[in-house]
């Protein structure tokens, strides 16, 4: 149990919204504001710093303050469109948050949801993915980061540059399933795409999906710049190197190693299609 539970109200110094809530915690200071779905796209739009909390009565229990939400939303009147709450009881319609009656949770697990056992259809998929294409999210707060970091201490996964951070079982078990993953040992190894095609679709269908994917690649590149910034780092990264380059005995060109070992040799597409 938190040592604090209380009813709060907070506004929006910009257009004097207003979002009632209810929270439970140990420290008064928290810099909470609250987190319904449509106040949490007000603080994307006009940031934490435009908003002002107020406590309005203490509880000493969590399910008291959650019943007295309905109250205080009613007379603040902060439904929408007048103020951030959806729910005129706060989404607690008995008290507890996140509680819904046996007959709500069938409807939406049932025949009875609008949605049960439809697909969304192939142009609702494309109007979603056009909608979402170059979406951008708002940067994160300070605050937001470092809460990310203080809620990531002590996680082992993170704990970078340390011993002892897996057992000794563990860091065997990672290295058993690493060396099934070299060299022969690994299906993918030797293979290309075309190659896995070949096999599964044959040579027509093979060379269609080939051509498909080159022209993707080749459309994705186009009118691609770098920045001045990434074309020093690249030229910096390349400095003093001298790269001795390969002659390709299926194509006939002298190309560095690093594009030789990626698209010629074996990998050729020349060698590939005969």
């Amino acid at each position: 149990m938190k040592k604090y539970n209380y009813v709060y109200i907070t506004t929006n110094l910009i257009n004097e919204k207003q979002y009632v809530g209810s929270h439970e915690t140990d420290n008064l200071n928290d810099n909470y504001l609250g987190s319904g779905t449509l106040f949490r796209r007000a603080i994307q739009k006009y940031g934490k710093e435009k908003f002002k909390r107020k406590i309005l009565k203490k509880y000493k229990i969590i399910e008291k303050a959650r019943l007295a939400e309905k109250v205080f939303i009613k007379k603040f009147n902060t439904i929408h469109p007048y103020g951030y709450n959806i729910s005129p009881t706060g989404g607690n319609d008995r008290g507890i948050k996140g509680c819904m009656s046996e007959e709500t949770k069938e409807k939406l697990r049932g025949k009875n949801n609008g949605m049960y056992g439809k697909k969304l259809s192939e142009e609702a998929i494309e109007r979603i993915r056009v909608k979402n294409t170059g979406r951008k999210f708002p940067p994160r707060t300070k605050e937001h980061i470092e809460r990310l970091k203080n809620s990531l201490k002590g996680h082992k996964s993170w704990n970078k540059g340390k011993t002892g951070v897996f057992s000794k079982e563990a860091l065997e078990k990672m290295s058993q399933a690493a060396s099934l993953r070299i060299a022969e040992k690994n299906t993918m190894y030797g293979k290309t795409l075309y190659n896995i095609w070949m096999k599964k679709y044959g040579e027509e269908e093979a060379n269609i999906r080939l051509q498909n994917m080159k022209d993707k690649m080749s459309t994705t590149r186009k009118d691609k710049t770098f920045t001045d910034k990434h074309c020093k780092n690249i030229s910096d990264a390349r400095m003093g190197l001298i790269y001795e380059k390969i002659k390709c005995p299926h194509c006939g060109k002298e190309i560095d190693p690093g594009n030789y070992g990626r698209w010629h040799g074996d990998k050729c597409k020349i060698f590939v299609n005969i």
